[in-house]
């Protein structure tokens, strides 16, 4: 089923009054402009929780009175009742009723054109008109944020060797709230181990490290970012280790340092996701810019708590398939709904939505091209000669035929004999041990059968005359029947199966040698 999509395009006219068209819907289009009224709660920044156990730098009193939620669901009414108002009322009432009933994905597209201050507006807080319900609890809803400057059309990466690569960019340093960063990286590892995928983990704290590792020549998958955030005049900014306490990175150092971004970078780190003044220095726009294809940040500090349980959930439904935004959209349907920090994770796409490991792992793995097959006939033929030439020095062992099985020498006669008849000198006591002449047969069902032949036979299978009778059969080589083999018609040496090599390897061809002393001089045979 496809998905549903409202694509809203945010644009500042001037001071507090701002335009807000539908440009893609199921249901039309529309338009509405608006002025922020001055005591607006969207004006004001919510505190996520206590100051002391924030990733946050600063040190801001929160009123004891007033709970972040109902901040949070003052501000979601106020919203909703200013961007969906006049033409834009009726699209999205009727396409979010549409994705009630059919069950499919109801996706916010949210492009902001020259309006960083409504960039952190909590759009992902909107209130259901008439329920009084935050429409990101809905099961299957997405908010998905686009910088109007971005033009990233990153794909998605392909995973080298099979192994996922993960930088982890952590950093507590002295002076400032304590961060669990071996817990924390822990649970994101063991998720993807979990899920059966291969990761290779890098973690740097400082800047040196951080050089040295974007100048890698495979580049990373993902980059998880742990540290205190802070936001300045020109955007956020991170704090890593330095030699003198913290050291503060801005989105171009990052950027810069990382050379070639991941696909996924996840700032886990307060205010990583606040809009600037300057469109270029935000760190979602500079890496979108620079080709990663999804951030996710934190709009607002964020609870130590909900940082340390917010990631590992959100990797578990990514190792299990789910695209970037829904991923995202079932952590916020799953979350607590008494707390506001499900409201302070926001995504920016610089693409459209992917899977980061689906395409991975259902991909067919990638194989040389395959050698070209032999015909049968080769194959049968090599195999006929090996079992031919196996049988044969059985045979000159054991002098017994390798297969009961088939004793008649019915089908096809192997004209080559390959045991001559004779006697042979066995040690020094010059003993006479006679052994038979076999024949050695091949069936029509392919089974092997040795028969024992006369030396007459022998010699006739051959082509040559038998030895003279009272003649010695002993060759002056030690056996019987060289001196005919030498002699043997080129009719005799074609019929034979058995190729050049194998004939040599059983004594065929020694008749060409001298079994005579070396000449000193010439060091040949003679």
């Amino acid at each position: 089923m496809d998905d549903i999509e409202i694509a809203l395009w945010v644009n500042w006219i001037a001071g507090r009054e701002y335009q807000v068209s539908i440009l893609r819907s199921p249901f039309g289009l529309g338009t509405h402009r608006f002025v922020v009224p001055e005591s607006s709660s969207l004006l004001t920044d919510i505190e996520a929780g206590p100051s002391e156990d924030q990733r946050d730098v600063r040190r801001r009193a929160r009123a004891a009175d007033r709970s972040p939620l109902l901040e949070l669901r003052e501000q979601g009414d106020e919203l909703s009742g200013l961007v969906f108002a006049g033409e834009n009322r009726d699209p999205f009432r009727r396409s979010m009723d549409l994705a009630i009933q059919t069950g499919a994905w109801l996706r916010l597209r949210l492009t902001f054109q020259n309006a960083p201050a409504a960039a952190d507006w909590p759009w992902e807080a909107l209130v259901v008109e008439g329920k009084g319900q935050f429409l990101a609890n809905l099961p299957r809803v997405s908010f998905e944020r686009t910088p109007g400057l971005a033009q990233s059309v990153a794909p998605p990466p392909v995973r080298r060797n099979g192994i996922l690569r993960i930088l982890i960019l952590c950093a507590s340093p002295e002076g400032f709230h304590k961060l669990d960063i071996k817990r924390e990286k822990a649970r994101v590892a063991a998720v993807f181990r979990k899920a059966g995928i291969k990761i290779k983990v890098i973690a740097v704290s400082n800047r040196s490290a951080l050089d040295k590792a974007g100048a890698a020549s495979i580049p990373f998958d993902i980059l998880h970012v742990i540290c205190h955030g802070d936001f300045e005049e020109n955007g956020g900014v991170l704090l890593l280790e330095g030699e003198a306490g913290a050291s503060r990175l801005t989105s171009r150092e990052l950027t810069a340092l990382l050379r070639r971004p991941p696909a996924l970078v996840f700032l886990n780190a307060c205010h990583s996701a606040r809009g600037a003044h300057d469109p270029f220095s935000g760190f979602a726009e500079s890496l979108l810019r620079a080709g990663t294809s999804a951030v996710i940040g934190m709009r607002r500090p964020i609870t130590e708590k909900a940082a340390q349980e917010f990631a590992p959930e959100f990797y578990r439904y990514l190792a299990a398939g789910e695209k970037v935004a829904h991923a995202l959209a079932k952590w916020r349907e799953q979350s607590l709904r008494n707390e506001a920090d499900w409201a302070v994770p926001v995504l920016y796409l610089g693409c459209e939505d992917f899977a980061l490991l689906t395409s991975l792992e259902t991909s067919p793995p990638t194989s040389p091209d395959p050698k070209p097959q032999r015909p049968l006939w080769v194959l049968a033929a090599t195999l006929a000669t090996l079992a031919a030439f196996a049988l044969t020095a059985l045979v000159f062992f054991t002098g017994e035929s390798s297969d009961p099985r088939c004793p008649s020498p019915r089908g096809l006669d192997l004209p080559m004999v390959f045991i001559p008849a004779g006697s042979f000198d066995m040690g020094s006591d010059k003993e006479k041990v006679e052994r038979p002449v076999h024949r050695v047969t091949i069936t029509k069902n392919f089974c092997l059968s040795a028969t024992e032949i006369t030396a007459e036979q022998y010699a006739k299978a051959l082509g040559a005359a038998a030895p003279a009778e009272g003649g010695s059969t002993q060759g002056r080589h030690g056996v019987a029947g060289h001196d005919s083999l030498r002699r043997s018609s080129s009719e005799a040496r074609a019929r034979s199966w058995l190729p050049t090599a194998h004939r040599s390897a059983m004594g065929i061809r020694r008749t060409r040698r001298s079994s005579g002393r070396r000449n000193g001089k010439s060091g040949r045979r003679r």
